[in-house]
């Protein structure tokens, strides 16, 4: 026997769910923590390097100023040794003129 009136269903949709909110991990939480602490502490050493190589040029400058400054001293000093060479040179020409006088 055939059921000569077809049947009709209606679908019922299943309830929809509430998005999950996802809990933080509190394993992430530390290490982003830990990650932010040390981008911090690379840019304060990159400012500190700076200011280190800063300073080794400013040494640098100072170091050679102080060689050509020495430089000089040496040179004059020598021409003061020729000079002081020459006046003992005269005095003892000068001493055997008069002792043997």
């Amino acid at each position: 026997m055939q059921n000569p009136t077809p049947h009709q269903a209606d679908i019922i949709a299943f309830p929809a769910r509430a998005a999950a909110i996802p809990t933080p991990d509190p394993g992430q939480a530390r290490l982003a923590l830990a990650l932010a602490g040390l981008v911090q502490a690379l840019e304060e050493q990159r400012a500190a390097v700076a200011t280190w190589r800063a300073s080794l040029a400013e040494l640098r400058q100072s170091v050679e100023t102080l060689g050509i400054n020495l430089a000089g001293y040496r040179n004059n000093l020598s021409g003061l040794a020729l000079g002081v060479d020459h006046l003992n040179q005269q005095a003892r020409t000068l001493a055997r003129i008069t002792a043997a006088s």
